[in-house]
Order: structure tokens, then sequence, then C-alpha cells
């Protein structure tokens, strides 16, 4: 029952996904049109998505190679996909776009030290885009360089206060490293962004509890499991939830204590 906070990491170019190993976050499709007005993205072409196998054509701009490598991926043809990807960059070795689209796939499929060389160099070239940062972000965590990783989730929120996905990431991270007061101001402003992700509500959940607030908590994950989450999750809350039934609430105060502790 020693399920942490969620983390989101974010597909370099428009569409969110999770990766890897304990992280949890958004329907894929979810805030995906903001994201993308906001960053400057193109989504990508109505039925991309659908098919298998995608052609590959050396006369195609970086941004049809960025479609394709989506489609491959959504399709689940993720080899392919990096192919497709390197055949572009071969090309167009210096398109931020395409890097940031690379690093982002390796980082999906548990490269983080892989995916932070092309994310630091699509960084090098887009320096303020923030789905490169926010998943730039999520490989300097799992690289265990925290201090990297918050340089970036910070930048973006100074420059994107409203971004759903860096307060949620920045939130985890607060969280992790038991600044629970700055964990909840960032989960506390993502629901307010976006009240339907219930990955939040556990976040939140976790962090409410530390704090000592475990009336709180208990109402977050009761709110969680009233919406669509999936199976996984829930299951999480409700061992939480089970957890806390004995009427002891010795856990969530020794943590308040921890939490109030001079930095």
């Amino acid at each position: 029952m020693g399920h942490g906070p969620r983390m989101w990491v974010r597909l370099g170019l428009v569409i969110g996904m999770l990766a890897g190993a304990g992280l949890s976050g958004c329907d894929s499709k979810t805030g995906d049109d903001q994201t993308a007005q906001e960053t400057g993205d193109a989504a990508p072409e109505q039925g991309m998505t659908e098919g298998a196998a995608v052609a590959v054509d050396q006369r195609q701009s970086p941004e049809d190679f960025q479609r394709a490598a989506l489609a491959q991926r959504s399709a689940g043809m993720e080899s392919q996909a990096i192919d497709t990807l390197n055949t572009a960059l071969g090309l167009h070795p210096d398109h931020a776009g395409l890097l940031s689209l690379r690093g982002s796939l390796h980082l999906e499929q548990g490269r983080p030290a892989v995916a932070l060389t092309d994310l630091n160099a699509a960084a090098a070239r887009q320096p303020d885009h923030p789905p490169t940062l926010i998943n730039r972000a999520q490989a300097q965590k799992q690289l265990n360089n925290v201090t990297q990783a918050l340089t970036d989730l910070d930048r973006v929120v100074a420059k994107h206060p409203d971004l759903m996905p860096a307060r949620f990431n920045r939130g985890a991270i607060h969280f992790e490293q038991k600044r629970f007061k700055e964990a909840l101001a960032d989960f506390d402003h993502a629901i307010v962004l976006d009240p339907n992700t219930p990955a939040l509500y556990y976040n939140r959940a976790l962090t409410l509890d530390a704090l000592g607030e475990r009336n709180g908590a208990r109402a977050d994950l009761e709110r969680l499991l009233a919406m669509n989450a999936d199976e996984a999750l829930q299951q999480q809350a409700r061992d939480r939830l089970e957890q806390w039934g004995d009427g002891n609430r010795s856990g969530g105060q020794e943590k308040s204590k921890e939490a109030n502790r001079p930095r």
C-alpha cells in the first residue's frame, strides 16, 4: 500500500501519455488542444492515428515526419516510430520538434538517459518549449537529478502558470522532497485548471494526509472513486481508504510534524 504520488509525462509534440512504471496521468486526449494552442504545436491531422504501417517519404517536411511517427506510435509501432524519426533527423538534424518527439518516445520506452540527450538538444534550439521542458524534467527525475527537474518545471510555470502538466509534475516532486505545502499549492492550482483529472485528487489526498488533514484526504479519494478513473488508480484509492479505516490518525499527524520542520 505504499503508493507514491503520480506523475505525468507529456509527449514532445501534442499528445499526452503515460510513461514508465508508477506513473499516472490524464487520458491521452485530455488537454491536448489547449497545450497545442499555448505552445504553437500543430495537432496531428484527423485520421493519422488510425492506420497501421505509415509510409515514409524522404521528401516529407519535418512536420510530416512528426505526424507519421505519432501515427505509428498510436498504432503500437514504437520501434517504427523511432526509425521514422531517425530518418527524419538524418535529413533535418537540427529540428527541435523532431528531437523533442524522439526524446519523448525514448522516455516513454524507459530510456531516460537516451531521452535526455535528445531533449537537451531540443531545448538548446527551442529553450521555452513547454512539452520539451516538462519531459526533460521527467527524464532528469528518473535519473535522480531532482534539482535540474525542478528548474525546468519552475521555468515552465513561470511562463505558463496555468499549464496543468507542469503543475502536476512539480507538485509530485515537491511531495517527494517533503515540501508538502508547495505540493498542495500546485495540486490545488491544477485541480482548478482541470477538475476532471482523477490522479490529481489522488496526489492531493496524499499531500493533505501528509499535512495532517485526513478528512480532506478522504474526501479527495472518495471524489476520485466517483470519477471515471482507471482501475489501477481506483484500487490505490481503495487501498488508502482501507489503510485509514482503522481510525488511527497518527500516520498523517507524524507526517504533518515532519512537513512543518524547518528546512
